[in-house]
């Protein structure tokens, strides 16, 4: 299914921006009346699969073709004349009423032929198109980053569920200076809802109606339910790693979904939405009334694994090449890194793995895997594998694996979730997952990987009884990492701390009643004490907090 591409969603029919502008018109045959041949436009740069129309047109005698293919095909159009801080309206119509078809902008900002990641919400969006008989205005009111002096107005085709041959239109592109920015959004969206799985949020809405539409939404996030709203002109960028417990994404007019991943265990989590128009110092916000909210909480889980790419390392995973003189790399787009492969022109057939440190799943019950994948091109799928007897570094070929089903991408770069997978049939102290990729050569497919992510329930061993509670004590609990763990006796005993990934941060064997800890630095979150009689593989677990 494709996400509806509903930046302004005016259709033809129901016309409500309408103004009288003064302007330089930046874009040459803009509306697509001049062409060199059936194949080429005039004026344009870029124009893969374009093709002249008379049929289906928005305005004037022509309009434009675009037919999707195996791979991302463009028409593009670099232009040049841009006055930093100046405003400009961006706008263009299109069409997209074919099952085999979808578009969606990707525009930059220009900078000495440099592109800039000003307005990535509005001009790079991860929504595509939907099938629509009417035609669908896309505009924007933008201000050009300070240095700016160009800009370069593309639009993309690609197939629909993996398959080619199906056609959009474009007519009546504009890229103009002047113009007044849109009013604030008319209404909130209705039925805001928030509905936790393990270390995941999805938050699902209905987008806006009313006289003026959204562009985008704000959503604002925080551990307390103490959320600030935004202030007009004033942009919020991106914020998803809730170091000061909050977060903050920008999403697209027709989503109507977005899901926050990697959050802390057993945690409520607050959300709201403003809707808004414009960007940069014209953005405008809708601030009246009662902004929609929602929460949820986390299920009370420990991450075992998680892989994201950011610090731009593939360590501790083992990359292994059988085959080939291609291999995994880390790739990135937008300051998003991934894991990427491609067996194009590669010297052999490949067979190329990328396989996670060990896991001992032997203290965890009900392990869930998730990640989530895009690819293009033709090649065979990437496959998703388990093993408990592979040994790290070495030929993966010698180990057993076990396929894991998965939900995968099926193409034009459309990052996809694998879902939930349960994977608690797997146990021992050696468990691994691993990608590997195969080509059949000619075809090759390009892959990519991201937030791998393995959670599971912390087994304790015993329960903690009442018995159990007395057996030791944290105090202060919660902490500033400096603290005392009593014991109701003298015998010896291990203690470990772990955090919620795993990682541990604290061992000792001691015979103390009283112990002291004072663990430096340790960063604020949720930890597990472990306490370990001598002689006895029954272990005690109990939670501290560290702010």
């Amino acid at each position: 299914m494709k996400n509806l591409l509903y930046f302004t969603a005016i259709i033809c029919a129901l016309f409500f921006f309408t103004r009288e502008v003064k302007a330089q018109e930046l874009v040459l045959n803009g509306n697509l009346e001049s062409w060199v041949d059936p194949a080429t436009p005039t004026s344009w740069a870029i124009f893969e699969n374009i093709s002249q129309e008379s049929g289906i047109i928005h305005g004037g005698t022509y309009s434009a073709r675009h037919t999707s293919d195996a791979a991302t095909k463009k028409f593009q159009q670099n232009l040049s004349g841009v006055i930093p801080g100046s405003l400009y309206t961006l706008s263009y119509w299109f069409l997209d009423n074919d099952p085999m078809a979808r578009t969606r902008i990707w525009c930059y900002w220009l900078s000495a032929g440099n592109t800039l990641p000003d307005n990535q919400v509005e001009l790079r969006p991860d929504i595509y198109s939907e099938d629509n008989p009417s035609w669908i205005n896309v505009t924007y009111a933008l201000t050009a980053p300070p240095t700016a002096d160009g800009f370069r107005f593309e639009v993309r085709v690609y197939k629909q569920d993996n398959v080619p041959g199906g056609s959009v239109f474009y007519d009546d592109f504009s890229f103009a200076t002047g113009g007044s920015p849109l009013p604030e959004p008319t209404n909130y969206p209705t039925d805001f809802y928030a509905g936790a799985s393990n270390l995941s949020i999805d938050l699902i809405w209905t987008d806006s109606e009313g006289g003026q539409l959204p562009q985008a939404y704000l959503i604002k996030a925080s551990e307390a339910n103490d959320i600030v709203a935004p202030v007009d002109g004033v942009a919020e960028a991106d914020d998803l790693d809730f170091a000061d417990g909050k977060g903050v994404k920008n999403v697209l007019m027709g989503a109507q979904a977005y899901t926050f991943i990697n959050l802390k265990p057993d945690q409520k989590y607050y959300f709201k939405i403003y809707p808004y128009t414009n960007g940069g110092a014209n953005i405008d916000y809708k601030l009246d009334g009662n902004p929609p909210s929602a929460n949820a909480t986390t299920a009370n889980i420990a991450m075992i694994l998680f892989k994201d790419f950011a610090n731009q390392l593939f360590d501790p995973w083992d990359t292994i090449s059988l085959a080939s003189d291609k291999g995994w790399l880390i790739s990135s787009y937008a300051g998003n890194y991934y894991a990427y492969i491609n067996g194009y022109q590669a010297s052999a057939e490949c067979n190329e793995w990328l396989i996670s440190p060990s896991m001992n799943f032997n203290n965890y019950l009900n392990e869930t895997l998730s990640f989530k994948t895009a690819t293009n091109y033709t090649g065979p799928a990437l496959e998703v594998k388990m093993s408990t007897n592979y040994v790290t570094g070495a030929d993966p070929t010698t180990a057993t694996w076990t396929p894991i089903t998965a939900t995968l991408s099926p193409g034009t770069w459309t990052w996809t979730p694998s879902g939930n997978i349960d994977v608690s049939g797997f146990s021992g102290d050696n468990v691994h997952l691993a990608f590997r990729y195969i080509t059949a050569l000619p075809d090759a497919s390009a892959w990519e990987v991201d937030d791998i992510i393995i959670t599971g329930v912390l087994d304790v061993g015993v329960p903690e009884t009442e018995a159990a509670a007395k057996s030791f004590s944290i105090v202060p609990n919660p902490s500033d990492g400096q603290f005392n763990v009593m014991f109701g006796d003298n015998t010896q005993k291990e203690v470990r701390i772990m955090s919620v990934v795993g990682q541990e941060v604290y061992q000792t064997t001691t015979s103390q009643t009283n112990l002291s800890v004072n663990i430096p630095n340790l960063t604020a979150g949720v930890y597990f004490v472990r306490v370990t009689p001598a002689g006895s593989g029954k272990a005690e677990v109990k939670k501290l907090i560290v702010r």
